[in-house]
């Protein structure tokens, strides 16, 4: 028991030791300052308590939301002639939410219409309790005096409105097909973030990339392994979704015709995807041509017309002064040696 004790004291004596060496930093880092200031003024206010508040406020508006939710998708499917479990899924809605939306269907109009408006009223009050709620909640954090609304009930349905468009642009976002997906998160990386800023600087000059502190040599190699890591989801597309097996040359030059794909998009992530649908329907009309036995004796030619662009891409960015103008990184394949600066 000594043993024990002895630990759990010089446990103590550590954690002692180190709060008072950061408390010490407190007055040289705002970060650590912002961070103590915050604890205290939680102890101080009860936050614990009114987190509670609000997170009950928050329990009692979600569960009419999720009524009328339901009761909407039961009116909405008994309505249409669309199995009830089609009409939920397109929602994102399973599981049990998904089976009462089916109960709800089978009933009569009137049961689930006055359903629907029996929940509105229950989520409209709902709203407004959450609003005051945490109205008095800053106020008491902060110590100032709750403003007066000047109208409750638009403020509920605002909430309401809000919550309902965020649910709706998580069930777009989530409805996104990959590559679309893919696009636009690398829109936002190389556009939004201090790493793809970082990445920009350094394709376009690397001797300021690096005078600015940036490792040119990690960027690039880090940067090129996950561009190989797309081109290997790309190659695996073919053999896993595309055609499900595997023979020699199965990518048929997808690899040029990507290179191509990328010049014609002036290096941007969202001309790419315009791009990729542009070169897709050129690989896909030979085939819709001989479907419908149209232009059969230039099957070849038609064929050839991805890789025919892909060359003249290549062509027109054969020079620097065309892939400046183009819109290249300026450092495009010109390797850096930070000595001969």
């Amino acid at each position: 028991m000594s043993r024990a004790s002895d630990k759990v004291h010089a446990a103590r004596e550590r954690i002692a030791a180190t709060r008072e060496r950061i408390e010490a930093k407190r007055p040289t880092s705002r970060l650590l300052d912002s961070v103590f200031g915050a604890a205290e003024h939680d102890v101080v206010t009860g936050g614990g308590v009114l987190a509670g508040a609000v997170a009950f406020r928050l329990f009692m508006f979600l569960v009419p939301y999720v009524f009328v939710l339901v009761a909407f998708l039961g009116f909405a499917a008994g309505q249409s002639d669309r199995p009830p479990e089609d009409v939920a899924a397109d929602f994102g809605v399973a599981g049990l939410a998904a089976s009462a939306v089916n109960t709800l269907a089978d009933e009569s109009f009137w049961t689930r219409f006055i359903a629907l408006v029996g929940g509105l009223v229950a989520l409209f009050l709902a709203a407004k309790a959450l609003i005051k709620t945490l109205q008095t909640v800053h106020g008491f954090i902060w110590g100032a005096s709750p403003p007066k609304r000047r109208s409750p009930a638009l403020t509920a349905i605002g909430l309401i409105v809000v919550v309902t468009a965020g649910l709706v642009i998580a069930r777009a976002i989530a409805g996104l097909r990959g590559d679309v997906a893919g696009v636009v998160l690398v829109a936002l990386y190389l556009a939004r973030t201090r790493t793809g800023l970082n990445v920009r600087a350094v394709g376009e000059s690397p001797a300021a990339a690096d005078a600015m502190g940036i490792n040119v040599s990690a960027y690039r190699y880090a940067h090129t392994l996950v561009g190989g890591a797309f081109a290997g989801i790309g190659g695996a597309t073919f053999s896993l979704s595309i055609t499900p097996q595997w023979v020699d040359g199965i990518t048929g030059g997808a690899g040029w015709i990507a290179i191509g794909l990328v010049i014609f998009a002036f290096w941007r992530p969202s001309l790419c995807l315009v791009g990729a649908y542009f070169f897709g329907a050129l690989s896909y009309l030979p085939f819709e041509l001989q479907r419908r036995e149209l232009l059969t004796q230039w099957q070849a030619l038609l064929q050839a017309l991805p890789y025919v662009a892909t060359i003249v891409a290549l062509v027109l960015v054969s020079s620097r002064a065309a892939r400046l103008r183009f819109g290249a990184p300026s450092a495009l394949g010109l390797p850096y040696v930070r000595e001969e600066r």
